[in-house]
């Protein structure tokens, strides 16, 4: 009796202990959703699978049924089917859409079903697809991989280099970078572009990281650490090696940058944090997932939603400081929303 007691004793230390690890940063937080406004709602003609994007300068969001992308007008609920069926991304300035080309993988053991090969990364000019045109401005296959995230590490005028990473579950080595020059007509529209590199760059060759997420001037990107599925925030030096700058200490979902780089948002289970997943497509209503502001200077934790009885997930910056997130309701539809901190509405 007494052997079962102690080890009783030591399950309930080990779980409190648990609890402490994955709690510090909630009990930091401030909770106040109050000083987010919301802007707007949509509500999408198919369940969106995995995360979505505001196309930036534009009343438009891309997303993913799990089978086909589509652009939605968050002001009128229209819906433009664009191509192929995942990731969707939009550039971080305005004027292109990137999609990868994923081909099956014939080679892959059947036990693990249909599992898609990089085809080609593919550029589209957002004004093309709202036409409904298909045919992308640029390819690129150089870049294996898919899951895109993207950063202006240059920006002028009449030219911008862009930086996109990737992540390749076919490749050992998994993480992929490319740059590419940009250049613009007199309005700021985009008028062709070439990669900078004939073959991608090993992303952190130096250390593991898994899904990397870039902030949109490139200073930084948020990442998983593989074995302890915390959230870490990294830096790189021009040989592409990666350096910790700080670590969250917890799980998240998948990151965004604000365009200042002075704020991350990512959602989190305040009732259970552990379990978070950081690429899902739904998760038990019970969980209640909400999304929190990482503050880069203060280090200040904050809630910006309350999705009781919901969840809310994938956050998304906007240039001019909004902020979207995908809220899932009780009764298993979805909507788009749209916020703002209150003290930038006009």
């Amino acid at each position: 009796m007494a052997v079962k007691f102690i080890k009783k004793l030591k399950t309930i230390n080990f779980i409190l202990i648990l609890s402490f690890i994955f709690t510090v940063p909630f009990k930091k937080a401030w909770s106040n959703p109050n000083e987010w406004s919301i802007e707007s709602t949509m509500a999408p003609k198919r369940s969106p699978k995995y995360f979505f994007r505001p196309v930036p300068d534009s009343p438009y969001i891309s997303y993913t049924s799990g089978t086909r992308n589509y652009l939605l007008n968050m002001e009128t609920g229209k819906e433009i089917n664009i191509p192929h069926w995942v990731d969707a991304i939009p550039t971080p300035f305005k004027g292109l859409v990137t999609i990868p080309k994923l081909v099956p993988n014939i080679r892959v053991a059947p036990s693990y079903g249909f599992i898609p090969e990089f085809g080609s990364m593919e550029f589209y000019k957002t004004k093309d697809l709202l036409k409904g045109k298909k045919r992308p401005f640029f390819k690129d296959r150089t870049l294996p991989g898919a899951y895109q995230t993207m950063a202006i590490i240059e920006k002028g005028e009449e030219r911008i280099v862009l930086r996109m990473v990737t992540e390749s579950f076919l490749n050992k080595k998994k993480v992929f970078l490319q740059d590419y020059e940009i250049l613009l007509n007199a309005d700021q529209s985009v008028k062709k572009m070439r990669s900078l590199y004939p073959r991608a760059k090993k992303f952190c060759p130096n250390i593991e990281v898994s899904l990397p997420m870039l902030s949109k001037t490139g200073q930084y990107f948020a990442a998983v650490e593989p074995k302890t599925r915390h959230m870490r925030i990294y830096t790189m030096d021009e040989k592409f090696k990666c350096h910790l700058h700080k670590d969250l200490e917890m799980p998240t979902g998948k990151v965004d940058f604000s365009y200042d780089d002075l704020l991350m948002a990512f959602h989190v289970s305040p009732v259970r944090p552990k379990d978070v997943a950081y690429v899902v497509k739904t998760q038990d209503l019970n969980n209640q997932i909400d999304i929190m502001t990482y503050n880069l200077e203060t280090g200040d934790f904050k809630w910006v939603s309350e999705c009781k009885k919901s969840n809310c997930y994938y956050p998304s910056f906007t240039p001019k400081g909004s902020l979207y997130y995908m809220k899932q309701k009780p009764n298993s539809s979805y909507e788009f929303v749209k916020i703002k901190r209150k003290d930038l509405l006009k």
